[in-house]
């Protein structure tokens, strides 16, 4: 039998088949025996088929610096304080269109450095704390807006999945930042797990879709809110296999959500403070189950 939070961080290898037979054993008893965890479970695997279920399309995204260089970036500029960043060329072809969003989203992760001494943000999946020495994780935004996944914690992991495709980012020294780039003419949503937790984050493409109504699951609402008026969504602790039918006829999107949610689920501004400091704030659209 595991622990339950134990449980947790292995849903998602256990869901893809990787454990060995003697681990798949304990989850396998552990779920039997713990109701509340197999719910939980269910609801991660239900979250993974709305995910794999996204539309297929070839595009070309640029490719850029490794993830590891952040680390060394940040640990350089505890000593030299300036900003820089290094565009490579060449291009790559990509048949699903999350699977590039997020080659581009791990890619480029290494694009940023961080002060040392950067700011608390306010918003976020799990709250990050610059004094903490545990591992922590929050969402952030940049000089130039969009999302941004902040984490930090040496030995912790942060696994991100779109498109059925998974991506293990492994925490070293400091803190590192991974963008959630998405390139791409619509909404793309991202699965965001840390320490147990997770979150959906649709984040919008380059372009507003005219298409007000619609029906679906949580997930394909995020992305028609995202879709409609280019604010990025965060759907944190809801079953996204509820199925909703909306018109998004609001002249806001947090108006919009209220009003096609009802009672089911709660709806909230959220500001993403921008890091490195620079004044930009990114408003986020955050959807809760109703306590």
């Amino acid at each position: 039998m595991l622990k339950p939070e134990k449980a947790r961080e292995l849903f998602s290898d256990y869901y893809e088949g990787r454990l060995d037979s003697a681990m798949k054993g304990a989850m396998d008893a552990t779920l039997y025996a713990d109701r509340e965890l197999k719910s939980d479970y269910r609801s991660f695997e239900l979250t993974m088929q709305a995910l794999a279920e996204l539309p297929e399309e070839v595009i070309e995204v640029p490719q850029y610096l490794s993830t590891r260089i952040a680390t060394r970036l940040e640990e350089a500029q505890a000593k030299r304080e300036q900003s820089w960043t290094h565009l490579l060329g060449g291009w790559l072809r990509w048949r699903n269109v999350a699977t590039a969003a997020l080659a581009l989203m791990v890619l480029v992760s290494g694009l940023f450095s961080i002060n040392s001494d950067a700011r608390t943000n306010v918003a976020g999946l799990f709250g990050f704390d610059k004094t903490a020495a545990p591992a922590s994780l929050e969402l952030v935004t940049g000089p130039q807006g969009g999302v941004r996944v902040m984490y930090g914690g040496e030995g912790s992991e942060v696994r991100i999945t779109v498109g059925g495709k998974q991506t293990v980012l492994k925490a070293e020294r400091g803190r590192q930042i991974t963008p959630l780039e998405n390139p791409n003419r619509r909404a793309v949503a991202f699965l965001v797990e840390f320490a147990g937790k997770r979150s959906v984050v649709v984040v919008p493409g380059t372009d507003r879709s005219p298409r007000r109504t619609g029906e679906g699951n949580l997930v394909e609402f995020g992305r028609a809110l995202a879709d409609a008026y280019g604010s990025p969504v965060e759907i944190r602790d809801a079953n996204t296999e509820d199925r909703y039918a909306w018109n998004l006829a609001q002249t806001q999107p947090a108006e919009a959500a209220k009003a096609n949610l009802g009672d089911r689920l709660q709806a909230s501004v959220k500001e993403l403070r921008s890091e490195p400091s620079s004044g930009t704030l990114t408003r986020l659209i955050l959807l809760t189950p109703n306590n």
